[in-house]
């Protein structure tokens, strides 16, 4: 038997942000076997066995808390070659916080293990251009730029050097992305451009770009990929060495090309060409519906050979969604692309969108969970999104803005939410087991937020420092642009959600002191917001807007009494005020769906007049806002989980099934009224399996 511990390695040499390594180990089997493979790395890794790739994908971890990768294959008997691309972020993101450079690797066969060692040879990977340090985006990573004429160097390969102590890592909690066939672009438009200008990014290099030029010195392609998808970037060409193939990304082209740079974001990836035919994989995932090639030969030719240009999508194994179908063609179509945009939004953890961050938000992953659950009952992957983010709590109290990272201020309202969605979880899937592992981080969020409750009014009072973001949702005054101005600043939405949150935590507890408390702070919304002019919540007592959302937490947590709970619906429905955005649609569904006919009514065409455009369009998925692409200064995104929520409506309200006791134990069934939708079937998924239900 032989056994070799494993232990953190990395490259010798300086260590840089933003690097790429290669690790290699050759293995002697005297006989075939069953075969185990672990990884860790920070960040990245792909693993080859003889050339072939086993596996790819870090889980989204923290640094002092690793978790591997696993895959079991059959080994047969002779030498072979482990071998390893790591990849090395070193900067801080939303979507991860910078640790230290290592890499860790366990590999067992039959009465043989062997683990990563400073016996190992690495390197850095020569191919890997830093020519340039450039942000994708500000949350997402970086700009990668590849050089294939040094894919055939094979200096540099010395012994490995042990790297910071860390422990042995842990399992990773949710299962390696499958990858799918690739799909091929389909070319819609080329032609020649003149390439001018050779600063900065390479985004800003193809956005300088004059097309159509005669004579030109280069040449771009323009593929489209039929609908949105999440992977990694494949290509396969035969060009003369020393061309350079600029690859952008993005989900539409109302520019007639894709819009590869937005304010300071660089949707555009560099390869430099080999000699020969040559295939390439960007290591990084996207989320794009076309593809744009910028390519400049070293010399003047007349044609250029890209022989391919595909996406592999890399997808989290669901199995198949909940089936709806009804006697409305837009509704059944609403219906697949909200459930295609919650798929694309998934991968190690839930994420806001696939094309701009890729990042955990506490608020979009609530939404996403409680629209997915009834499509795919996948209570274990929302489970850890769960707890990746409670690990973030910071020393205040809030949780960090995602998960995992240190970029940003808090939202307050966001780590509300996510108590509010421990108890969805237990709601829905009837495991108190996420909630037990988070106990002591929700009350401590409940904790924090009831030590700012004001004295002499009751309400909750965020500070005014700028390490908080009082941010609600992308409507006109609550989007956390306008600071707390001081003593007479209190903003309703926030105490709003702090009512629904001490509710949750009474239904998780069984403690009375919750209900207390949210009784208390109910009456004190009531109080200091209502208006007996506009008969409505105020947002803040100095402000003359009005908003939707405002109202529909009102009505939703019980703070507005009895007696004007119809007057305020009233104005909801004659839309006097700040209408909600996607985000908050959920509480729209909610208020309504318990509303009298017109009000149900009412909540169908507002479904309809905010989605439908997106069909007409072409979209297959739905956007983060109604204004799409337009939105956020030319930068909105057109895959947004957050924006789903029609999966919602049809199961909750037009089927009419919800959750009455924790798992589904008792189900209550309300259809709402429906003035387009007359017929309908469909799969509500529980614990205890899949039901249809007919109307």
């Amino acid at each position: 038997m032989s056994i070799e511990k494993a232990v953190w390695i990395r490259a010798a040499g300086e260590v840089l942000p933003h690097q790429f390594s290669q690790f290699r180990r050759r293995v002697d089997l005297p006989e075939a076997a069953e075969a185990v493979l672990r990884v860790s790395a920070d960040s990245d890794f792909v693993a080859y066995w003889d050339g072939r790739e086993l596996m790819r994908g870090q889980f989204s971890d923290y640094p002092a808390e690793k978790t591997y990768s696993e895959i079991r294959f059959r080994a047969e008997a002779g030498t072979h070659l482990l071998f390893f691309d790591v990849y090395y972020c070193g900067i801080d993101f939303s979507t991860g916080i910078r640790g230290d450079a290592g890499f860790w690797a366990e590999f067992g066969a039959g009465d043989s293990i062997c683990g990563s060692t400073p016996a190992w040879e690495a390197r850095i990977n020569p191919a890997f251009l830093r020519d340039r340090l450039d942000k994708l985006t500000s949350q997402l990573g970086m700009v990668v730029g590849y050089d294939a004429r040094c894919e055939d160097d094979e200096s540099g390969w010395c012994a490995a050097v042990e790297s910071a102590r860390r422990g042995r890592p842990v399992p990773r909690p949710v299962p390696l992305l499958v990858n799918r066939e690739p799909v091929p672009g389909r070319l819609i438009r080329r032609g020649s451009l003149r390439r001018e200008s050779r600063e900065g990014s390479y985004a800003e290099q193809v956005a300088a770009d004059r097309y159509g030029d005669s004579p030109g010195n280069g040449f771009w392609f323009l593929y489209d990929l039929g609908s949105e998808y999440a992977g990694l970037i494949e290509t396969e060409v035969d060009l003369p060495p020393g061309t350079v193939v600029d690859i952008s990304h993005g989900e539409h082209i109302a520019d007639g090309r894709v819009r590869n740079r937005i304010g300071d974001r660089n949707f555009t990836d560099r390869y430099i060409a080999g000699a020969g035919r040559r295939r390439w994989t960007l290591r990084r995932r996207v989320g794009a519906r076309y593809l744009q090639l910028n390519v400049i030969p070293p010399d003047p030719v007349r044609e250029v050979g890209l022989l391919r240009i595909a996406l592999r999508p890399t997808e989290l194994e669901l199995p198949p969604p909940a089936e709806f179908d009804c006697d409305s063609a837009e509704a059944c179509r609403l219906y697949r692309n909200s459930v295609r945009t919650l798929q694309l939004c998934m991968h190690e953890h839930y994420e806001d969108t696939p094309w701009r961050e890729q990042s955990l938000y506490g608020c979009d992953s609530r939404n996403q969970m409680l629209f997915g659950y009834t499509v795919w009952g996948n209570y274990g992957f929302a489970a850890e999104s769960l707890r990746l983010l409670a690990r973030g709590q910071r020393r205040d109290g809030f949780l960090t803005l995602t998960a995992p990272s240190l970029s940003g201020p808090p939202i307050p309202a966001f780590s509300m939410i996510w108590v509010i969605a421990l108890w969805e979880h237990y709601l829905y899937s009837g495991s108190r087991a996420v909630f037990d592992s988070c106990r002591e981080q929700a009350l401590r969020v409940a904790e924090t937020v009831l030590a700012l409750r004001d004295a002499e009014t009751g309400l909750i009072h965020l500070p005014a420092s700028g390490e908080l973001w009082h941010f609600y949702e992308w409507c006109d005054g609550l989007e956390g642009n306008r600071r707390d101005s001081g003593d007479s600043q209190f903003e309703a939405p926030c105490s709003l959600f702090a009512v629904e949150m001490f509710d949750a935590l009474f239904r998780l507890t069984g403690e009375t002191a919750w209900i207390e408390r949210a009784d208390a702070l109910r009456r004190a919304v009531y109080a200091f917001f209502w208006s007996p002019e506009k008969q409505c919540l105020l947002t803040r007592r100095d402000d003359g807007r009005t908003h939707e959302l405002v109202q529909l937490l009102g009505l939703y947590t019980g703070a507005v009494p009895e007696e004007k709970r119809r007057t305020v619906l009233d104005g909801i429905l004659a839309e006097k005020h700040l209408r909600v955005t996607p985000s908050s649609m959920p509480y729209l569904v909610r208020v309504l769906a318990e509303g009298p006919r017109e009000a149900q009514l009412y909540l169908e065409s507002r479904i309809e007049r905010e989605f439908y455009p997106m069909l007409a369009e072409g979209s297959t998925t739905v956007w983060e806002t109604a204004f799409g692409q337009a939105d956020f200064n030319n930068a909105g995104s057109l895959c947004h989980g957050w924006s789903a929520v029609a999966v919602y409506y049809y199961h909750a309200c037009v089927l009419g099934v919800r959750p009455e006791k924790p798992g589904f134990a008792e189900i209550r069934r309300s259809p709402v009224a429906t003035a387009r939708i007359r017929n309908m079937r469909g799969e509500i998924v529980t614990p205890s399996g899949r039901l249809v239900f007919e109307r």
